[in-house]
C-alpha cells in the first residue's frame, strides 16, 4: 500500500465514525435518521473490506444492505452493510491472522475489540466504537479442507441505532430498495 494510500485510509477511518455520530448534517431534533447513517456505514465496511491483501481474495459476494432491529420491537433500526470474501484456497491457511490484522489495525484507531470462537471452525470479532455506537463484525470460516476450500471472511458494519416508524415505514421500505 502506498503512503498516499494509507493516509487516505487512515483519514476515511478516522472520519467514519465522526459521519456515523454526525448523521452526515441530516438531523433531525432527536438524532441521526437511518438514512444519514446508512452511507457512513457503506462506507465503513468499504473501507474495513479494502484492508484485505487482494491477493487473499478468491471472489466478494455481492454487499448486503439493510436495516436491522435493534429495540423497541423493531421500532428502532441500525444500518448494516455488509460483505463475504471468498478466501482463495492458497490464503486460507493465513485467514485467522488477516483478521487478527484488520481488527489490531482498528483497536489501534481506537476501536474495542471482543472476541467469540462460536465453534472451531468459526470464530468472530467484533469491534465497537463508543464514540459513535458504531460495530464492526468480522466473521472467519475456517477452511473445509486440506486444500484451504471454503474459508471466508464476512464483514458487517452497522451504524447507530436510530428511532424510525418501523420497518416497514415508508423511509425504510425506500433504504431497503422495497417502495
Amino acid at each position: 500500500m502506498s503512503i498516499t494510500r494509507r493516509t487516505t485510509v487512515a483519514i476515511l477511518v478516522a472520519l467514519v465514525p465522526a459521519l456515523i455520530l454526525s448523521g452526515c448534517g441530516e438531523s433531525t431534533p432527536t438524532g441521526p435518521t437511518l438514512s444519514s447513517t446508512k452511507g457512513p456505514a457503506q462506507l465503513l465496511r468499504n473501507e474495513v473490506a479494502d484492508r484485505v491483501p487482494p491477493a487473499a481474495v478468491d471472489q466478494i459476494a455481492d454487499p448486503i444492505d439493510a436495516s436491522v432491529a435493534c429495540g423497541d420491537n423493531g421500532m428502532k433500526r441500525a444500518w448494516r452493510s455488509s460483505v463475504l470474501m471468498f478466501v482463495a484456497p492458497d490464503a486460507a491457511w493465513r485467514i485467522t491472522s488477516i483478521a487478527d490484522d484488520l481488527s489490531g489495525s482498528l483497536v489501534e484507531q481506537g476501536w474495542k475489540a471482543s472476541t467469540n470462537e462460536s465453534s472451531p471452525s468459526i470464530s468472530q470479532v467484533t469491534l465497537k466504537n463508543a464514540a459513535t455506537n458504531a460495530v464492526i463484525n468480522l466473521t472467519v470460516t475456517q477452511p473445509v479442507d486440506e486444500d484451504g476450500n471454503g474459508a471466508t471472511l464476512a464483514i458487517a458494519a452497522d451504524g447507530p441505532c436510530v428511532v424510525t416508524d418501523g420497518p416497514d415505514s415508508d423511509e425504510v421500505k425506500k433504504l431497503e430498495g422495497r417502495a
